[in-house]
């Protein structure tokens, strides 16, 4: 893991600077402003669980717009998950 990319991704997150903008079957599409104000685009292929982006990152790993794209996931699945359940208790209606 990279912590400064890690750290850039949850500020990515953090200021709003990274936005879903559209879906389909088979793709997700991403907007990222990064640090130098430059917009990145992330595509994810849910077909194979891999994620694209146009920055010039030459690592082999997660680069920091590909990783607010995958914190953004993880926190609209909560979202989505908190708002199916609110309302209940243990299956009943409160």
């Amino acid at each position: 893991m990279n912590k400064k990319s890690d750290e850039k991704a949850k500020q990515f997150l953090d200021e709003e600077r990274i936005f879903k903008l559209s879906e389909t079957d088979r793709y997700e599409y991403y907007i990222c402003k990064g640090a130098s104000k430059k917009v990145y685009e992330i595509i994810e292929d849910k077909l194979f669980n891999r994620f694209s982006c146009n920055c010039k990152n030459i690592r082999l790993t997660d680069c920091s717009h590909i990783k607010a794209a995958k914190l953004l996931q993880g926190d609209m699945y909560e979202n989505e998950t908190a708002n199916d359940h609110k309302g209940t208790m243990l299956g009943v209606a409160i």
